[in-house]
């Protein structure tokens, strides 16, 4: 069950390879059909979302996001769920949904990016003094923030020290 779980895994990383939405869409409907309480099922939900959000198309990306976010509990794929879903609806302009997708807390591997998001949505809504903060806090966690250069430039927008 494992290994046939596995397979329609790898076929789905080679249909993203390959741009093939055909494919994909099929292995990913197997997964979440047949494996439907394995973290393959998430994974392929993970791969429709990215897919979506490499096309535009935001909403799509969203909905698989969100399956991901309800079933995942408090495992990484949640969290990596939770912080893509948040970019997604600060793409669409859902600022409130953003804030409100980010406020849970965030272990320490995850906090930089959650909060240089949460810094993007309250900036987008004119907060500067609260994402400043979201921004510092995105700084200042450990791991770091894997773009600290932009991150800092984010911070230079607002006027604020860096």
């Amino acid at each position: 069950m494992a290994a046939e779980a596995s397979s329609h895994f790898e076929a789905i990383l080679e249909a993203l390879e390959a741009n093939d939405e055909d494919s994909l869409q099929q292995h990913a409907d197997t997964l979440i059909a047949d494996f439907a309480s394995t973290d393959y099922a998430l994974l392929a939900r993970l791969a429709l979302a990215r897919s979506g959000a490499e096309k535009g198309e935001f909403e799509q990306a969203e909905a698989a996001l969100q399956a991901v976010v309800g079933s995942a509990g408090d495992s990484p794929l949640s969290y990596i769920a939770r912080t893509r879903l948040a970019a997604v609806q600060i793409q669409l302009g859902r600022y409130d949904q953003a804030l409100a997708t980010l406020a849970t807390e965030f272990p320490n591997a995850f906090l930089a990016s959650a909060e240089g998001l949460r810094g993007d949505a309250l900036s987008l809504q004119g907060r500067v003094v609260e994402a400043r903060d979201a921004y510092i806090k995105a700084q200042l966690a450990e791991p770091g923030p894997a773009n600290a250069g932009f991150l800092k430039q984010k911070l230079d927008d607002l006027g604020a020290p860096g």
